[in-house]
């Protein structure tokens, strides 16, 4: 989920930039006297009487709402369930906290693991309720 809130974030931070670029053009535009109310690149005055005879009970009116509560609703978990999962470790202090991502974990014990004698491969796995690890030493089958 990481990845995609990664993918995401930029994509949207886009979006409301080109669309703030968008209102900043127009506004000029509009200082200027270029417009005669129209609209540069929008015709917002088109949107304007589109809007003002649409009735929100209207087809159009409720897919649209009911679109933005879709993409709300996954943008919405997208977001909770990006979350680290950090591990909690035993405090070395009484004032001090410890945590670490499960990947660290893993890599840490894995490098302890493989740096015993008898053993010649090993993987490992963590999360924050266990650790799992698979070894190979010298003279094993499996």
């Amino acid at each position: 989920m990481r990845v995609l809130l990664r993918v995401l974030a930029p994509l949207l931070s886009l979006v409301v930039a080109a669309i703030g670029a968008l209102v900043v053009v127009e506004v000029v535009a509009a200082w200027v006297g270029r417009v005669s109310g129209a609209g540069l690149l929008v015709p917002w005055r088109d949107w304007r009487t589109t809007v003002q005879n649409t009735l929100w009970t209207a087809q159009p009116v409720l897919w649209i709402a009911v679109g933005v509560i879709v993409v709300g609703a996954v943008l919405l978990l997208v977001g909770l369930l990006a979350r680290r999962h950090d591990v909690a470790l035993d405090a070395p202090s009484p004032g001090l906290t410890v945590a670490t991502a499960p990947r660290v974990l893993a890599r840490l014990v894995g490098t302890r693991v493989r740096a015993a004698d008898p053993v010649t491969a090993a993987s490992v796995t963590a999360s924050a309720r266990s650790v799992v690890v698979n070894a190979r030493g010298r003279g094993d089958t499996d």
